[in-house]
C-alpha cells in the first residue's frame, strides 16, 4: 500500500501528516518523537482495544514511559470535567513540557487532548492518531482544541498545532456503520468544496481507503496552511458546519457530528438559493447525495430549538454571521448574513 505524507507549515511550527495502510509502519517516526520523553496514551472506550495494544508494544520497543487515561464515550466527554481529569493525570504522573499526550480516538479524544496539551504548563506537545474516519481527515489536522460548554459546541478552546498526525487505515477497516456514514458527512464536505471526480467516486460507491483519507486530508491542508488563524480562506472549511453545529446542539448531541454536518449542508444550500448566493439545484444534488449515503437530508425537525444556537456561534458579531456557502460545487465563497435572516429561514420551515 502506498504511503501519503504531507508536511505543514505554520508560523509557529511544522509537523507531518502520514497516511498509510497499517499502524506498525509508523513506529519510526512516533519513536523519533518520543524517545527521551514520556507520554499520556489519551483514548476513549472504542479506542481502547482499537490501537491501543498496538501503540503500547511500539513505546515499549522504545522503552517510552507511558500512562494510559480512558475518557468516557461521546460527545459529553468534552467537557470541563473531562479536561480537569486529563490534567490531574497529568500532574499525577509528572508530566513535564518536554513530554507528549497521544491522543489515540475519535474527534472527541483529540479536541480534549489537544486542548488539554495546549494550557497544561502552558503548552506541551501532542499526536493525534486517529480512529475515525471523521478525525482522520478533518479533526486530527489543523490545531483546532477544544470543549463544549453550556451546551455550547466548542465553545472553549485554543489553537495548538499536533507534532504528528498519523491515520492507519487498519484503525477504521471495521468501523460500525454509523461511524462510517458520519465520516462520509465531512467527506461530502470536501467534495462540495472540491468537485472532485474521486471523491464523487468514493461518495456514490461508499469506498474508504487511504486514497480517499489522502486527497480529503491535501484540501483541508490547502486551506489551513494558509490561514492557521482562521481569520479567511480556512473559514471555506466551515461550509455546513453552522447550522450543522447548531442541530447537534439542538438534538442534545444524539447526532454525530457528521450527520449533523450532512444536514448542515443540505440547509446552508437551501438557504443559499434562498438568498441568491447557490445556484438552483445545488441543493437537490446534495440531499440527493446524501441520500445516497443511507442519511437524512431532513433538517426541519431540528429547526425549532436550533436558531437559539446561532447567536453563539464563533463567527456571529453584531448581529450578523459569516456563514460558507458555495454558488456551485468547486466554487465556494463567504457571505455575511444577518443573524434574523438565518433563524428566519429556519422558522419558515416550522410553518
Amino acid at each position: 500500500m502506498r504511503r501519503i505524507d504531507f508536511d505543514i507549515t505554520t508560523p509557529s511550527s511544522s509537523y507531518s501528516v502520514l497516511i498509510s495502510e497499517r499502524l506498525e509502519e509508523f513506529s519510526d517516526a512516533l519513536l523519533s518523537f518520543l524517545r527521551g520523553r514520556k507520554a499520556l496514551i489519551l483514548c476513549d472506550p472504542g479506542s481502547s482495544t482499537a490501537g491501543l495494544e498496538t501503540v503500547q508494544s511500539i513505546l515499549n520497543s522504545g522503552c517510552i514511559e507511558h500512562a494510559v487515561h480512558v475518557l468516557e464515550g461521546g460527545e459529553k466527554a468534552k467537557s470541563l470535567a473531562s479536561l480537569e481529569s486529563v490534567l490531574h493525570a497529568l500532574i499525577e504522573g509528572r508530566f513535564s513540557r518536554n513530554d507528549l499526550i497521544i491522543n489515540l480516538g475519535g474527534g472527541v479524544v483529540g479536541d480534549l487532548g489537544g486542548f488539554a496539551a495546549a494550557i497544561f504548563m502552558r503548552g506541551i506537545g501532542y499526536i493525534n492518531i486517529p480512529t475515525t474516519l471523521l478525525s482522520m481527515i478533518d479533526s486530527s489536522i489543523g490545531g483546532k482544541t477544544g470543549i463544549d460548554h453550556f451546551g455550547i459546541k466548542n465553545m472553549l478552546g485554543a489553537f495548538h498545532q499536533p507534532r504528528l498526525v498519523v491515520c492507519a487505515y487498519d484503525l477504521i477497516r471495521s468501523l460500525p456503520e454509523r461511524e462510517k456514514l458520519s465520516g462520509f458527512g465531512e467527506v461530502l464536505k470536501y467534495y462540495c468544496l472540491s468537485a472532485s471526480p474521486s471523491i464523487g467516486n468514493a461518495i456514490e460507491y461508499r469506498r474508504i481507503d487511504p486514497e480517499l483519507i489522502g486527497e480529503c486530508c491535501a484540501i483541508k491542508l490547502h486551506y489551513v496552511s494558509e490561514d492557521i488563524a482562521d481569520h479567511g480562506k480556512r473559514r471555506l472549511l466551515n461550509l455546513g458546519h453552522t447550522f450543522g453545529h447548531a442541530f447537534e446542539a439542538s438534538s442534545g448531541f444524539l447526532l454525530s457530528h457528521g450527520e449533523a454536518v450532512a444536514l448542515g449542508l443540505a440547509a446552508a444550500a437551501r438557504f443559499g438559493e434562498r438568498i441568491g448566493v447557490t445556484d438552483s439545484g445545488v441543493a437537490d444534488k446534495i440531499e440527493e447525495l446524501i441520500s445516497l449515503l443511507g442519511m437524512s437530508s431532513d433538517f426541519s425537525k431540528y429547526s425549532a430549538s436550533a436558531f437559539a444556537f446561532l447567536h453563539h456561534d464563533k463567527k456571529s458579531d453584531s448581529g450578523s454571521i459569516e456563514m460558507a456557502f458555495i454558488k456551485s460545487f468547486g466554487q465556494p465563497l463567504l457571505r455575511r448574513v444577518p443573524i434574523e435572516q438565518a433563524v428566519r429561514f429556519l422558522s419558515d420551515l416550522r410553518k
